[in-house]
């Protein structure tokens, strides 16, 4: 779900810094009321943000894991839930356990929990059981374990020992059998068929105390259905039948089933997909969802579509992370045109495309004149690191900190890009020069 913020930011700003620009050759220094609102800028965004990404806590946790669950328990819980679905599609163990600990919402956990089957992640699906799963959950991670040959998934789900209200225990294994009429469940006989949800809701509702009348027949039949047109319309989509989605969807289908089906329009780049789904209505989370999907894969028309249907203020934040993390240059301009409130994720992205050796992106996130001093420094360390010459000369023309460039050599060095060091060397020696003059 691969934006751009960064909460660790170098404290190098020592006091008596200067300030310097590389404008044809000459060096402009800046007074010290300047230097001293850059500090104040640089002690304001120390601070932890209420917004979160999957990116800035793989930086944070490398330095402070501390800091980096700080954050999460502070970040509002759409982030958190966004993480949480990064972290099992990657598979990262450390962050799903600091995701875990901040708190999540089971929902979100029983969909993580069909990602860590997916990838075959046994260890991380011991993580969410026993952070608190549905049986509903385990039952699908169980189906995609199958359905994809996911062996040591599958096995570590039939032996999970679940503990029912009464106390009572017994493993899933045993449930599975039981919600497939005593059939054996392997790798070769899903669980899913129609009969055996059908069992499996009857049994849920006859412990919730529901009487086994016409009306629970008729919840479950209507239940099933619907369950049924899910599977339908992730088929349509991924077949291109515009006339089948729109029928499925009339028909009704669940919330989920939309999300997932708009992402997938929105990540293949179908337009027309897109606004039929659209058309019958989607929720925020989906739109958000998708505007991800779309902007990671450079579809400049869906973005620009989800972006007029209404996406909230953070889905941009975290589509700009992805197209800069992708190198869709369109896709970042189109973000920019309709504004990214969030200082900070222009921040992150400066860094992250300047990592990349992206001069395009670099040069024009610059031009919006809110990459901050404290965010341009930072990117030319990154810069150094990975020996990108052009984006340092951007970066230095743009005004940076003097020390930094100290620290973006010592980089070089470590990173074994020598090459580039002769370059900094002149840049700081152009800054003695300037300021012997004035």
């Amino acid at each position: 779900m691969k934006f751009q913020q960064r909460s660790l930011y170098i404290l190098l700003f020592m006091l008596g810094s200067s300030i310097f620009a590389m404008e044809t050759g000459e060096i402009a220094t800046v007074n010290d009321q300047e230097q001293e609102k850059a500090r104040a800028e640089i002690s304001r965004h120390s601070r932890m943000s209420m917004h979160v990404s999957y990116q800035m806590l793989q930086e944070l946790i490398k330095k402070d894991p501390e800091k980096a669950e700080a954050a999460l328990k502070d970040a509002i819980g759409v982030c958190r839930d966004a993480v949480l679905i990064d972290a099992a599609e990657r598979g990262d163990h450390a962050i799903m356990k600091l995701v875990l600990n901040a708190g999540i919402d089971r929902s979100v956990r029983d969909i993580a929990l069909e990602y860590a089957a997916s990838n075959d992640d046994s260890e991380m699906m011991k993580m969410l059981i026993e952070a608190g799963v549905t049986v509903f959950a385990m039952n699908q991670a169980l189906v995609v374990a199958e359905e994809n040959g996911k062996t040591k998934a599958r096995d570590y789900l039939l032996g999970v020992v679940c503990r029912s209200s009464d106390g009572s225990c017994e493993t899933f294994a045993n449930i599975s059998k039981k919600l497939s009429n005593g059939r054996k469940v392997t790798a070769n006989s899903s669980i899913s068929s129609r009969e055996d949800r059908i069992a499996m809701l009857n049994q849920i509702f006859a412990a919730s105390g529901v009487a086994n009348n016409g009306e629970r027949t008729k919840l479950v039949e209507a239940l099933i259905s619907k369950s049924d047109r899910d599977g339908e319309l992730k088929q349509a989509v991924e077949s291109g039948k515009i006339d089948e989605v729109s029928r499925l969807l009339s028909a009704g289908v669940s919330k989920y089933a939309k999300l997932l089906a708009l992402e997938r329009a929105a990540q293949m780049g179908n337009c027309d997909m897109v606004n039929v789904m659209l058309s019958h209505g989607v929720s925020d989370s989906a739109k958000n969802c998708a505007l991800e999907k779309a902007a990671r894969e450079g579809h400049v028309p869906v973005v620009k579509i989800l972006l007029e249907a209404g996406v909230s203020d953070i889905a941009k934040n975290f589509a700009l992370e992805a197209a800069v993390g992708n190198g869709q240059l369109p896709v970042v301009q189109a973000l920019l045109e309709v504004g990214i409130s969030l200082d900070r994720a222009l921040h992150g992205a400066v860094i992250d495309a300047a990592a990349r050796d992206d001069l395009d992106i670099v040069t024009v996130l610059l031009k919006t004149k809110r990459i901050t001093m404290h965010a341009r420094c930072e990117a030319l360390e990154a810069a150094a690191e990975n020996g990108s010459r052009k984006v340092l000369e951007a970066l230095l023309k743009a005004g940076v900190v003097r020390e930094v460039i100290y620290h973006a050599i010592e980089r070089a060095e470590k990173s074994r890009n020598k090459a580039i060091i002769p370059f900094l060397e002149s840049a700081i020696k152009e800054m003695r020069q300037s300021l012997k003059k004035s």
